[in-house]
C-alpha cells in the first residue's frame, strides 16, 4: 500500500524545477494561424523598452521592400525574424564551465544563418546594487563567450571605473572602439575613464565626439553634457545594453 501511494504521488523535484526551454521547437499551424501568419509587423516595437539607436532602426524599417522585391523575397532571414516563419528553432544553454551556472541562451534556426544570444543579466543586477567586483566577473565571463560584443565591453568599462580602476576602464573602452569606432557609449565611457585619470583635455574631446554621434536628448548625450560640466558620472542603468 505504501509503495503504491508513493508511486502515485507526483515527483516534487521535477515540479519545483525551473522550466527548461532547451531543445528544438517547431510551430504547428493550428487555431492561432490567423494571429501567427503573417503575425505582428516586423519593426513594431510598441511595449518594448528600446534605446534611441534601436528605436531609430525600428522607425526606418520598411517591410514593403522585402515583399515587393523579387530579389529579396527568398533571402535568408535573421534569427530575430524567424518566429514569423516555419523554420524549426533550436535553444541551447551557455553555462559556466566550472560552476555550471546558466549564463545565456543561444537561439538558432535550422535553415537560417547566424544566431541570437540572450544573456541572463546577473552582471547588470550586480551593477544596479554597485557590487562592482561581481559585475566585472560576470561581464568577463560573457566576454569569454562573445569577445567582440561592444555593449558588454562598455558595461565592464563602466564597472571598472566605478570600482576605482580607470586604467582598465580605459582599456575596455579602447578595445570596444577598435571594434566599433563610432559607438557613442564606448566613446562616452572612454571620456569618463580619461576624466577619472585626470586627463580633462582628452576627456573633453571624447565628450564632444559623443554629442556628434548620439541623438540629442539621448542618455549618452546627457551624460556627455554632464561630463563637460564636470558633474560626477552616474552608474550604468540596470536595463541598459
Amino acid at each position: 500500500m505504501l509503495l503504491a501511494s508513493l508511486a502515485a504521488r507526483p515527483a516534487l523535484a521535477q515540479e519545483n524545477s525551473p522550466v527548461d526551454l532547451t531543445g528544438t521547437w517547431r510551430w504547428i499551424n493550428h487555431e492561432d494561424e490567423r494571429d501567427r501568419n503573417p503575425g505582428a509587423f516586423p519593426g513594431d516595437y510598441r511595449g518594448l523598452p528600446l534605446n534611441d539607436a534601436a528605436r531609430m532602426r525600428a522607425d526606418t524599417y520598411d517591410e514593403e521592400v522585402n515583399t515587393s522585391s523579387s530579389l529579396l523575397q527568398c533571402r535568408p532571414r535573421t534569427p530575430g525574424y524567424q518566429p514569423k516563419g516555419l523554420d524549426p528553432m533550436r535553444i541551447d544553454k551557455v553555462t559556466d564551465p566550472l560552476t555550471r551556472q546558466l549564463l545565456a541562451y543561444r537561439i538558432s534556426y535550422e535553415k537560417t544563418p547566424g544566431e541570437r544570444v540572450i544573456w541572463v543579466d546577473r552582471g547588470l543586477s550586480y551593477a544596479a546594487i554597485q557590487a562592482w567586483p561581481r559585475a566585472i566577473s560576470d561581464f568577463g565571463r560573457a566576454l569569454e563567450i562573445e569577445p567582440y560584443k561592444v555593449e558588454i565591453l562598455v558595461l565592464r568599462a563602466a564597472a571598472w571605473r566605478h570600482a576605482g580602476n580607470a586604467d582598465k576602464a580605459l582599456a575596455d573602452a579602447d578595445r570596444a572602439l577598435t571594434i566599433a569606432p563610432d559607438h557613442a557609449d564606448a566613446v562616452l565611457e572612454r571620456g569618463l575613464a580619461l576624466l577619472a585619470r585626470g586627463d580633462r583635455g582628452s576627456a573633453t574631446t571624447a565628450f564632444n565626439k559623443v554629442l556628434k554621434l548620439a541623438p540629442a536628448g539621448s542618455d549618452a548625450a546627457k551624460r556627455a553634457e554632464a561630463g563637460l560640466r564636470g558633474e560626477p558620472p552616474s552608474p550604468p542603468a540596470a536595463g541598459k545594453r
